[in-house]
């Protein structure tokens, strides 16, 4: 059997109570004494001093869950930062594709305009033309609505001006090039023929 010193302590086993039992063994042995461990095998604290010492104790606790409560507050505000950041990424991508679709999507129409007298081309181009409308508008994308409506510099680009009468001064005669918005956002500006 083994040699215990004055407190119970065991030399050949470590420490559990991580050397706080007053054993004086390090706390890579277990004394075994096992009688100053507190719930589920931790420690017991235990507070020596007076008042003083169990204020400063409350005031370093108050300050470390202040502390805490920021740290929170500042991760969320990070997380929900990110996750902005993240979203206004993702659209910004989503524009770019789309305003360099545009030009294609562009090309195919004209082409369309070219090649009527040939109704089976047209009826294919037809076809490729309402898939990607189809594919721009699950993204978010749609037509500005501009014929016989008034100029608006918001969404409308003025490249001339043609005599239609009183009746159409101001308003959009023709449409040169069509125009489109994102989400409600202009991404090319319909490039129209106006009234005077």
């Amino acid at each position: 059997m083994s040699k215990k010193d004055k407190s119970g302590c065991d030399a050949k086993n470590k420490c559990a109570c991580g050397g706080n039992c007053g054993c004086g063994k390090s706390a890579d042995t277990d004394c075994g004494c096992g009688g100053m461990t507190g719930v589920d095998g931790l420690p017991e604290v235990v507070v020596l001093g007076d008042e003083d010492d169990l204020s400063r104790e409350k005031k370093r606790t108050a300050e470390a869950a202040s502390a805490l409560r920021y740290l929170q507050a500042d991760f969320d505000n990070y997380r929900k930062r990110m996750t902005t950041a993240v979203s206004a990424a993702r659209e910004d991508g989503r524009r770019e594709v789309v305003e360099k679709l545009l030009p294609a999507l562009d090309a195919l129409l004209g082409a369309r305009e070219m090649l009527k007298a040939n109704p089976i081309i047209v009826q294919g181009i037809n076809h490729i033309a309402a898939k990607l409308f189809d594919t721009l508008s699950e993204l978010g994308v749609s037509t500005i609505d501009a014929l016989g409506k008034e100029l608006d510099p918001n969404f409308h680009h003025a490249v001339s001006m043609r005599d239609e009468g009183m009746s159409n001064s101001g308003k959009v005669v023709e449409v040169f090039q069509q125009g489109y918005v994102m989400n409600g956002v202009v991404i090319r500006a319909a490039q129209v023929i106006v009234g005077k």
